[in-house]
Order: C-alpha cells, then structure tokens, then sequence
C-alpha cells in the first residue's frame, strides 16, 4: 500500500481548516456560516517513523464546522486508548451510538471533506458534509482485513448547542474511516493462533498452530488488545477448521490493567471463572496459543502464567509450547514475500538492509497474472496467488521456466468481498483457503499444493 502523498510536508493543524472553509469571512471574524463554494480535503500525515506518538488535539471552544469535521479526523489517527478526545467532538447523542471498533474504512488518501449543499438549507443550527474517498481496504469487527474497492461518500451532520453556540458532530458513519498511510502507521498485522487436529504421513494425531491474521493498533497495548482477539475467538473463515482450548465465554479478568511482561519476559494473564475449573493439559494448551500469538510483538513474551479465580491455572515457556503443538519449521526464511505495485511476488533478502525488491523466478513474478494476495510455502519454492479480482486461485514453483497453467480454483461469487480469501500454506505443505460465494461459502484443503 502506498504513501497518502508525495513529498515531507507537515500535517495542517486541525484549526487552519476554518480558513478554507471561511476564506476572507475569517478575515473579519467569520461572524457566519458561509452560504456558497467548497471545502476541500487536507491530505493526511505522510508515513512516519513508527516510534512517532501522535496525540489528538479537542475541540476548541470556537470551533466552526468545518474545523470539527477535520479535528475528529485528526483525532482518529491518534494513539488514544478509547478515542476519547474524537468523542469530545460528538454530541451526547452520537457518542452513545458510535462504535469504533466495529469497523475501519482504508481509502486510498486522507477522507476528502465536502460541504453537503443539498442538506444545508435555511436551518443554522445545523450543517452537513460528506466524506468522500476510495476505498481500499476494511477491517471488520473481528480485526479481519480485506481489499476492497469503489466510491466512498458518507454524511457527516453536525448541530449547533443553542446554549453554548458549540458545534459537534451528531450523526456521522459507524466505525473509523482513515487515508492509507494512517492506517499503515497506526495498524499492525499479528497472529492469532488455534488448534487443529494434524495427522500426516500416517503418524498419530498431533495438534498443529493454525494462524488466524488480525490488525490491531501498534502502539495502543497491542498486547492486551491481541490476547483479548484470541479469548474472542477465531474469525469466521477459519472458524470451521479449528478450536480454541479456551472455554467458551473466557474473557480477561476485569482489573483495567495492560498486559504487560515482568523483567524476565513473564506475562501474567488473570481469565474471568469461565477458566477456573480447567485442567493442566487443557491449560497448556491455551497457554501455547497465547505464547505462538505474541511471539512477534514488543516486548518479548517468553513465559506465560495463566490465572483465575485468584489461583495459577498454568505456567508454559516456549519450549512447552512447541511440544504442546507444531508451528512449522524452526528456520527462519531466506526471503520476505510481498507484492508490488505492479501485482506481482517479489522478495527481499531476510535482514537485507538495502531496500531493493527482486521478482521471484517463475510466471507470478513475471506478471504473467495481476495478483491482489499471495503466499509462499515453507520451503519458499511454491507460491500460491489469488487474482486481482478474487475469483481465481493460481499455485506455481518459483523456478525459472516455471509454467503458470490454469487456475486450481475458482470461486462462482459474484462480487469481489464473496471470492476467495488470502490462501495460507501449513507445516506439512498443505494450501488453505476459504471461498466466500454465499450460494456455497467453504474451506478447503489443496494437499501439497
């Protein structure tokens, strides 16, 4: 995914929107509401180092419309907890009935902002606008990502408090709406892991690690935040294929706390009853999917502790876990995978610290196919491409000469959210993917690819 724009400069403080919106009115006080013209757009925050805090700014006390629309924006992209300064600039009524966390909407730049004209008529208590865009991506209630793609144009109203004369937002779209680059600088991709039953080459019956892809916020205790997705459960494409030791209904215990590990790299983690009454190899189980879920995350999780009911349920290191289920090989890859903007697999080196990509050999890095998702085998010499319309499924070895052939699966769904998902290869070299046409929604098991 690419930049919101081009260039190094600065994002525009959320109160220089007025002079748009105003023009030479501001001059003189912008004693009214401007009744003709436009508001255009401010572009969102170029990408950013990743250790960059961006705090939200509230509502002044004379804030015009326009400079709310753009301060709740603003605010979005921040790192606050709950969004509790974006809910400062909602009435009463709009803070009871949004709902961030339910969705979040990726448009290709920062969420253009237009006044509604059509709405705005003699009524001075209220205004409206439209956030305009093209969507790029969505992130749904489970924390699931997925492409996306046309028009976004959703109203924002705002009302003006006849006592107080402050404006706030009063009905505005559920969920979050944020240009690319915010969402890159904001979101991260992590793991959550279950278990499945795995029995290859004839050997007996053994629990494998299945990875479950969710975004969370990065620098918003990603470590709580992760944990709480994995008690949730699995979304809904994997769901079928897998379980979850947790019992049904654990949740985390109600301290407030963050999750954070002790000195030694513990994390202590204290479940609601729901968990009291399990046994030790249930509990090391469930210990074994918190430790596989923050591997990558910051900082290190080497031993898990879990607890309910004010007693130790368990206690699991990273060995204990890897002889409760199987995670795939221990080496670590030779290349990183990724696809370019011209919707082809290329790879960089693992620990390059040049920035340079590479095609990989063979037809899907030839651009033989546009591809929107890929994956690449444990032994990263099969890849495995969805189409750029989601419709077809196309596996290749990376080798020079390599032929691409016909597709190994096709999905019969008639829009792009109803095709396949991002496939996903396992230890064993097995390909999953899920079809997601409503007339036959399936997940399915290509053996060896």
């Amino acid at each position: 995914m690419g930049a919101d724009r081009e260039g190094g400069a600065r994002r525009t403080p959320a109160r220089a929107v007025a002079y748009v919106a105003c023009g030479a009115v501001l001059l003189t006080g912008c004693a009214s509401m401007p009744d003709h013209g436009d508001l255009r757009g401010f572009e969102s925050t170029p990408r950013q180092d990743t250790q960059v805090r961006v705090f939200a700014v509230p509502p002044s006390e004379d804030a015009l419309p326009p400079q709310i629309v753009q301060g709740f924006l603003e605010a979005l992209t921040s790192d606050d907890l709950n969004y509790e300064t974006a809910k400062q600039y909602l009435t009463d009524r709009a803070r009871k009935s949004w709902h961030p966390q339910r969705s979040t909407t990726v448009l290709a730049n920062a969420p253009g902002i237009e006044v509604d004209w059509a709405v705005n008529k003699e009524e001075r208590d209220t205004f409206a606008f439209l956030l305009t865009g093209t969507r790029v991506a969505t992130v749904d209630a489970e924390q699931s990502y997925a492409p996306a793609g046309g028009n976004y144009s959703q109203q924002v109203q705002l009302k003006r408090d006849r006592k107080s004369g402050q404006w706030r937002i009063d009905r505005l779209p559920e969920g979050i709406v944020l240009g690319q680059s915010d969402f890159q600088r904001n979101y991260m991709s992590v793991n959550k892991y279950y278990l499945a039953a795995n029995s290859a080459s004839g050997a007996s019956s053994q629990l494998a690690a299945v990875a479950d892809p969710v975004y969370v916020r990065q620098r918003v205790d990603p470590t709580t935040q992760v944990v709480r997705s994995l008690l949730e459960g699995p979304t809904s494409w994997l769901d079928p294929a897998v379980l979850s030791s947790f019992p049904t209904g654990t949740r985390l215990a109600k301290t407030g706390d963050p999750l954070t590990p002790d000195e030694h790299n513990k994390l202590t983690v204290p479940l609601n009853d729901k968990a009291a009454r399990v046994g030790l190899a249930k509990c090391n189980e469930m210990a074994a999917q918190v430790l596989f879920t923050l591997q990558d995350l910051t900082p290190a999780v080497d031993e898990v502790e879990l607890r309910a009911g004010g007693a130790e349920l368990c206690s699991l290191d990273t060995d204990g876990a890897t002889a409760v289920a199987t995670r795939g090989p221990v080496r670590s890859p030779e290349y990183l995978y990724f696809l370019d903007d011209e919707q082809r697999v290329v790879r960089i080196r693992s620990g390059s610290k040049t920035a340079g990509a590479e095609p990989v050999p063979g037809p899907l890095g030839e651009g033989t196919k546009s591809l929107r998702s890929v994956a690449v085998s444990r032994d990263e010499r099969t890849a495995a491409g969805v189409s750029l319309n989601g419709a077809e499924l196309y596996v290749a070895r990376m080798e020079p000469g390599a032929q691409l052939g016909e597709p190994v699966l096709v999905s019969q769904g008639k829009t792009e959210g109803d095709r396949l998902t991002t496939p996903s290869w396992d230890a064993q070299g097995n390909l999953w993917i899920a079809d997601r046409d409503p007339a036959r929604a399936r997940l399915l098991l290509l053996q060896a690819g």
